[in-house]
């Protein structure tokens, strides 16, 4: 690859050498800029072979450090212009102007709020005439006990509160809230027991049963109802204490 790199740049030098008289800036432009690649190459793969790269340090290999040994060293560096002027110098002089010209401008300023502050003055002395004459608030006591009499000159008697009792009309249709609470609450565990212990595996009697004891009023009726119509149906559920004592208990807490 080194003596590839060689006879390019060999080929390239002959090449801008034989147009030296030419006028094309840019084709020697470009020439020159390809002789300047191979010969960076060409410095680049000298320090691979010979294993320069290699014996760098590990350790030092930073952000920087890698900045620095990463870059290649340019064989015919441009030089730049340096400006050495003192850039300072200009500033230093347009702030001494700025500061020159402050009083002139506070001056102006001054002479604004002179004629400004005297109404001021006098819109503040006007208040301070104002305000004088309530800085004395008079002073209210509270008086406790005080009757009030109508105009007629007669003592005002306050009517008597009277109790309101609230009748239930039968006849009133229930709300929703009344509907609810007439429910029987039962749990799902407790509605499959009693069908399968105490209605034989019957959903439509037990679901009949619960029906007929929402509409009826307090428990003494549905007790009766229970002892008398369903458990003589279901051998009157004998040897089923445990599930008939929670059905009655179910159904008294509906009433109370």
């Amino acid at each position: 690859m080194k003596k590839h790199l060689e006879e390019k740049l060999q080929h390239l030098a002959k090449e801008i050498l034989q147009n030296q008289t030419t006028t094309n800036y840019q084709v020697l432009r470009e020439k020159a800029m390809a002789l300047y690649d191979l010969l960076t190459l060409q410095i680049y793969t000298e320090k691979y072979i010979q294993g320069e790269m290699d014996e760098a340090p590990m350790e030092a290999m930073d952000s920087k450090s890698f900045e620095h040994h990463g870059q290649i060293d340019d064989p015919f560096p441009m030089e730049t212009t340096r400006y050495e002027e003192n850039l300072a110098e200009p500033l230093i002089e347009k702030i001494k102007d700025i500061v020159a010209q402050m009083p002139d401008e506070t001056e102006e300023v001054d002479r604004m709020l002179e004629e400004v502050l005297p109404q001021k003055t006098i819109i503040s002395k006007e208040l301070e005439d104002f305000a004088k004459d309530f800085q004395q608030m008079p002073t209210f006591e509270r008086k406790e006990n005080i009757e009030i009499l109508p105009k007629f000159g007669k003592p005002f008697i306050s009517p008597k509160e009277e109790k309101i009792i609230f009748v239930k009309d039968p006849n009133r249709p229930k709300s929703l809230n009344e509907r609810l609470n007439n429910t029987i609450n039962i749990g799902l565990n407790d509605r499959l027991a009693f069908i399968k212990h105490l209605f034989n595996n019957n959903a439509d009697e037990y679901h009949r049963v619960i029906s007929q004891l929402t509409t009826m009023d307090n428990f003494e009726e549905a007790k009766s109802f229970l002892e008398n119509l369903v458990k003589p149906d279901y051998n009157n559920w004998i040897e089923k204490d445990l599930y008939s004592e929670r059905f009655f208990a179910i159904i008294e807490k509906r009433f109370y």
